[in-house]
């Protein structure tokens, strides 16, 4: 606090609640903050959001914040397990229409229209990689957009070493 412009001692600024802090260059901080009567209004609606967080998450004030970190942690290892679990869906997906595949003129041919709202890129490249190896496959996924239609195309090795290119068709 300055002591001068603002006030004439630092003693008069009383009660000082910090708003926000922030970089305004290099090793300079510029902290916000509200002083007085204004701060004890502040200080009070931030103890009210503090007893409305605890009484969500039914416990006490003092252990909202130990809450609050155990729930983020639950909650990121639910999307892991979540992410895993789509990852498998995919993979069973994959390997299910690679074993379907069509012959046509010698190659593994698979086409699909994806209503699952799944990435068409991620899976065409999943059934593509399900094909075997020493197989040529070409696979194609269909799926909606917002704006229309989404057609990915995918060969694997064996079929780009016999010429054909999915970025060719």
């Amino acid at each position: 606090l300055c002591g001068g412009t603002h006030v004439e001692h630092a003693s008069q600024v009383c009660v000082i609640a910090v708003t926000a802090e922030s970089s305004v260059g290099s090793g300079l901080r510029r902290i916000e903050a509200v002083t007085g009567l204004e701060a004890f209004h502040y200080l009070a609606r931030e103890r009210d959001l503090v007893s409305q967080i605890a009484e969500v998450l039914k416990g006490p004030r003092d252990k909202a914040l130990d809450q609050v970190h155990a729930l983020a942690a639950r909650v990121k290892a639910a999307e892991r397990r979540a992410e895993s679990l789509q990852r498998e869906v995919l993979r069973a997906q994959a390997q299910r229409l690679a074993a379907a595949a069509v012959d046509i003129a010698g190659y593994a041919y698979v086409a699909t229209i994806d209503t699952s709202g799944a990435d068409e890129r991620q899976l065409a490249e999943a059934v593509r990689d399900a094909i075997p190896t020493h197989r040529p496959g070409l696979v194609a996924v269909a799926g909606r957009t917002t704006s229309g239609v989404r057609l990915v195309l995918a060969a694997n090795q064996a079929a780009t070493t016999r010429g054909l290119a999915a970025d060719a068709l």
